[in-house]
């Protein structure tokens, strides 16, 4: 997957959970998916939220 369609599907993410639970979430985990971490950071920083923590683990 490329890094702009794997933070398209972050953004949508965040703004689903921000939508379903009026608040964005406070973290990213990434579940094993050798993934490059800084993209989560980059999606909420373009977006303006705090991310607290990322995990791939």
């Amino acid at each position: 997957m490329t890094p702009e369609k794997e933070k398209a599907y972050i953004k949508k993410e965040v703004q689903t959970i921000t939508k379903i639970c009026s608040s964005p979430p406070k973290g990213w985990y990434y579940g094993g998916y050798r993934a490059d971490l800084t993209l989560a950071s980059e999606v909420y920083k373009e977006m303006d939220v705090p991310i607290l923590w990322d995990s791939d683990s």
